[in-house]
Formats: structure tokens, C-alpha cells, sequence
């Protein structure tokens, strides 16, 4: 998939790094028991070099590829809020470097979006921590906003709309007004399906 890809969208979650007790870096895997890793966060310059490692792999099955990099508004409490801006703060500046030093990397900046204008709490889940839907589909139409040329947000919004009515669950499946909503489904389907090449379900 990714030596077909043109545009890969890679979101930055944490800083924290886990090592083996030998030293080696690796993921933590979940199913292993939490003392078999430690723990730390990753300096910026750390960030910056694994990073580049990492787009430079990318690029040597796809050298053309381009990369938006975003960081993730999620704040992980658990290292308390203030370490968690901090790590934050560190993502931010290594994407900061990438972005200024390679032509095919950009920022989406979805971290800044809920923090500054989608402030108000009702943009959070319960938990105060996660983006609530509401956030999620604004980020989204934003994203959609900054990034799709004017057909491919059309064809978004008609294909939108067109599954929308697709999943409807009718009251009355058997009614007449039930039978022409789904006529007048179909044949927008086909208009849909002569105008962009392929059916929008």
C-alpha cells in the first residue's frame, strides 16, 4: 500500500520511548508485563533524529511521498497535564524541524485547533481528555478544508450525503414514501456513479 500512496498522514501521539533492560529501544508491547520496559521521554533532537530515520525509510519505497504530520490533542494525564504539554511541546518542535528542513513534509496543525479554538469543554468526551465526536468532525472538515481540491471536497460531500440516506433505518420499510426515498436514491446513485466513475456505496 505504501508504494502506491502519494499522501501519508502520520499523526504524533507521546514522546515517551521504552527501552529493554539490555538498553534496546523497542514499542511496549501491551501483553508484556509493565517492568519489563522503562519509561522515559525522548529530547527533541532524539525525536528529530528518529523521525528523519524514519521518513527516510518511508521515502526509499516511495520517494515521492508526501507526509502530513500532525500531533494528536489527546493529553495523557497520567504523567500528569504539565508533562503532558511538555511532551506535546516536544512533538511540535521535531515536526517544527522536519517540516523546515524537507519540501514534502507539512503540518496540519489538529492539536491547536482543539486546544485554541475548539477551547470550550463541550468539544471533550467525559473524560476531559479525548476529543469529543463533535471536535473530531470539525477537526475533519477542517482537515478536508485545508488539504482536498475543490472536486474532491464536492465528491466528499456528495458521497457523504449519499451514504447518509444509504444507512437510513426506516420506520416503515414497506410504505410508498419509504419505496420512492429509495427510487430517488438509486437513480441519485447512478448520477453519482456516472459522474465520479464508481458507486458511492
Amino acid at each position: 500500500l505504501l508504494r502506491r500512496a502519494d499522501v501519508l498522514v502520520l499523526t504524533l501521539g507521546t514522546d515517551r520511548c521504552y527501552r529493554l533492560p539490555d538498553g534496546r529501544l523497542v514499542a511496549n508491547c501491551h501483553k508484556q508485563p509493565a517492568a519489563a520496559f522503562t519509561e522515559h521521554a525522548a529530547d527533541v533532537e532524539t525525536l528529530i533524529s528518529d523521525l528523519r530515520c524514519a521518513l527516510d525509510s518511508l521515502r526509499a519505497l516511495r520517494p515521492e511521498l508526501q507526509v502530513v504530520w500532525t500531533v494528536s490533542p489527546y493529553r495523557y494525564a497520567k504523567y500528569g497535564l504539565h508533562a503532558s504539554q511538555l511532551a506535546k511541546a516536544r512533538l511540535l518542535l521535531a515536526v517544527d524541524a522536519l517540516c523546515a528542513t524537507d519540501e514534502r513534509s507539512v503540518y496540519f496543525p489538529a492539536y491547536e485547533l482543539l486546544l485554541d479554538e475548539l477551547r470550550d469543554y463541550r468539544y471533550y468526551a467525559r473524560d476531559l481528555l479525548h476529543p469529543s465526536d463533535t471536535a473530531v468532525e470539525l477537526i475533519g472538515e477542517r482537515f478536508a478544508d485545508w488539504c482536498f481540491a475543490p472536486a474532491l471536497h464536492t465528491f466528499a460531500r456528495e458521497r457523504a450525503r449519499l451514504l447518509r440516506a444509504h444507512q437510513h433505518r426506516p420506520l416503515h420499510p414497506e410504505s410508498d414514501a419509504h419505496r420512492a426515498f429509495r427510487a430517488k436514491l438509486r437513480h441519485e446513485a447512478e448520477l453519482f456513479k456516472a459522474k465520479w466513475g464508481f458507486s458511492p456505496f
